[in-house]
C-alpha cells in the first residue's frame, strides 16, 4: 500500500515584513520603491536622500546609504505620509518601529502610525538625535495582508520643520510558552 502525503504550501516571512523598510531602493528623488507618499495639504514634500551622513552626535545611526527627509505641510491639521501594503504571517502580532530624527521641531511635532487605517501609535519629537521610535503593535488577520501608514506632523505650523527617517521595521512578537 502506498501512503499519500499532502503538503500545505508555506510562506517564508522575513524577520522584518516591511519591504524596502530601509529605503535603499528608490525610483526618483521624491519616490521610494514600494512606498506611496502623499500630502494632505499643499506644501508637504518628501525627498529621497542619497548618500548623506545624517548621524547625530548621540543616539542611533541609520544604516545603508539612503534615507528620507519629510517636510510636512505648515497647516497644523495636515500631514505628509508614506504608506505601503505588505504581507506578513497571518494571525500574528507585530511590533513596529522606525529610526527618526526631528530638526527645527517643538513638542507638538511628531508622527502617527496606522495599520489598516487604525491608529497604532503617536510619537513626539523628544530631541534632535536619531532615535528608534515605537510605532506600536498590530495583529494580522487570516490573510496576513496589511497596510502601514506613517504620518509626519507639524502640530504648530512651524517654519523649516523636517524629519529624517530610515529603517521602518515590523517584527513578530515572540510569545514564549508558559510552564505549568
Amino acid at each position: 500500500m502506498t501512503a499519500v502525503v499532502s503538503a500545505t504550501p508555506s510562506i517564508i516571512v522575513p524577520k522584518n515584513v516591511i519591504p524596502n523598510g530601509a529605503f535603499e531602493q528608490y525610483i526618483s528623488a521624491s519616490q521610494l520603491k514600494g512606498w506611496e507618499s502623499s500630502s494632505s495639504a499643499p506644501g508637504g514634500q518628501l525627498d529621497v536622500i542619497y548618500p548623506l551622513n545624517v548621524c547625530s552626535p548621540t543616539g542611533d545611526c541609520p544604516g545603508g546609504s539612503v534615507i528620507i527627509r519629510a517636510y510636512p505641510p505648515k497647516d497644523p491639521n495636515t500631514y505628509l505620509s508614506i504608506k505601503q501594503s505588505f504581507i506578513a504571517k497571518p494571525n500574528t502580532q507585530y511590533r513596529m518601529n522606525i529610526l527618526v530624527r526631528c530638526l527645527n521641531y517643538d513638542q507638538s511635532s511628531g508622527l502617527r502610525a496606522f495599520y489598516n487605517g487604525v491608529l497604532t501609535s503617536t510619537a513626539i519629537c523628544a530631541n534632535g538625535n536619531f532615535n528608534r521610535v515605537s510605532l506600536g503593535f498590530f495583529t494580522t488577520d487570516a490573510t496576513g495582508v496589511g497596510e502601514l501608514e506613517i504620518r509626519f506632523l507639524n502640530g504648530n505650523g512651524m517654519d523649516y520643520l523636517y524629519y529624517y527617517a530610515d529603517d521602518v521595521r515590523a517584527e513578530a512578537v515572540e510569545i514564549l510558552p508558559t510552564s505549568e
